[in-house]
């Protein structure tokens, strides 16, 4: 099936009729112009949505969202909400016979909401700044070595090679670490309040995202 499918904001609403994108859009705090075009992967999942978000009633709807709000949490509570929650989608649908070691949940956890700033903390213990310059220096010295090489190629016609030496400049090394680590200083962290770290992990997450949406509708428009 067809998975890049793009379409316009109007294609969309007539792909999925009753679905009130724009109300969507503004609850979701997203930026003028980020949905202008979407990619519609699965074009008949969404009509379906649509159709049950218009004839399904809003009681049903609340029950599901009760459902669907507990499962989301119940990694994150107490023991007996973590054993039925792995039972169910664990044991019975994944046949996945044991649960995780916590102390490996806990780091999947970390690295999922604060990747970078962990890995900030062993750069700084494990990866010097004179390592990473020697491997700069490195990489240096390949893309020199793959210039030359593209550039003696008899065999290969002029335009060929301007595309190849093209395709090299534009080559982007990242070597061990990002140059600018990311700020979370807008993300609060409690050691009392593990779920309430997570929702605001994901708060934090979307706000990166819809900044992201907001750039690029700038950058459209513009």
């Amino acid at each position: 099936m067809k998975s890049f499918n793009k379409v316009s904001a109007s294609e969309l609403a007539d792909l999925t009729p009753g679905w009130d994108w724009a109300a969507w859009a503004e609850g979701l705090g997203a930026p003028d112009g980020a949905f202008a075009h979407v990619v519609a992967r699965q074009p008949e999942a969404l009509t379906a949505i649509a159709h049950e978000v218009t004839n399904t009633p809003v009681a049903d709807w609340q029950a599901f969202f009760v459902v669907d709000l507990l499962e989301s949490a119940a990694p994150f509570l107490s023991d007996d909400f973590v054993e039925v929650n792995f039972d169910f989608n664990g044991r019975t649908l994944s046949g996945t016979p044991e649960i995780r070691a916590r102390w490996k949940r806990g780091v999947g956890l970390v690295e999922g909401h604060l990747g970078e700033a962990a890995g900030e903390m062993y750069v700084a213990r494990h990866y010097p700044d004179e390592a990473r310059e020697r491997m700069q220096e490195l990489v240096t010295n390949v893309l020199e070595a793959f210039r030359r090489r593209i550039t003696d190629m008899e065999w290969m016609g002029l335009e060929t090679r301007e595309r190849a030496l093209e395709k090299l400049d534009a080559f982007r090394p990242k070597i061990g670490h990002p140059p600018t680590f990311r700020d979370y200083s807008d993300l609060a962290i409690e050691a009392d309040d593990l779920w309430g770290n997570v929702k605001r992990g994901n708060a934090f997450e979307n706000a990166r995202d819809l900044a992201k949406l907001a750039v690029r509708s700038t950058v459209m428009s513009g």
